[in-house]
């Protein structure tokens, strides 16, 4: 059993609708603005084998939009004209990864970030038969964010 479309595409447009939970974790890598790496997750997505070329079709068009800015207590999702801001809820921290919760077609679930050199690579439904993931690379960082908010004389 594999991910329904309907599941990738509301992946899609609602990671991550995170509730309103306090967490007592955070990490410092998340913080900045990130994009969707169309080529990087197209390229992974095919080298699976897990997708058909009619599903690979119409993530393609899906992918590349999604920008996240996060700081350390919330994320701002932007894809397209849909914008959410949502608190960031870190569940588990490691050297490699982060785990967060989020909320998808109503229900609790967890996702890994696995931290890369430019970025990170998200993993959605960990379900058996869902082998979807999505690269995200740093495009923006808060100091740089900072810099370019200073009023200058």
């Amino acid at each position: 059993m594999g991910c329904k479309d309907s599941e990738i595409v509301n992946y899609l447009l609602t990671w991550p609708a995170i509730p309103h939970q306090e967490s007592t974790l955070s990490d410092t890598r998340i913080i900045g603005t990130f994009i969707s790496d169309k080529d990087a997750t197209m390229e992974y997505l095919r080298s699976s084998g897990k997708f058909t070329e009619e599903k690979l079709n119409i993530l393609s068009g899906l992918l590349g939009k999604l920008i996240m800015e996060c700081d350390m207590v919330n994320c701002v999702s932007t894809m397209d004209a849909y914008i959410s801001v949502e608190p960031l809820r870190i569940l588990e921290r490691t050297d490699e990864y982060i785990i967060v919760a989020s909320q998808m077609l109503g229900e609790m679930v967890t996702s890994k970030l696995v931290f890369t050199e430019d970025g990170y690579w998200h993993l959605g439904n960990e379900a058996p038969g869902c082998h979807f993931r999505e690269k995200f690379v740093r495009i923006g960082h808060p100091a740089e964010q900072s810099a370019q908010k200073q009023p200058t004389e």
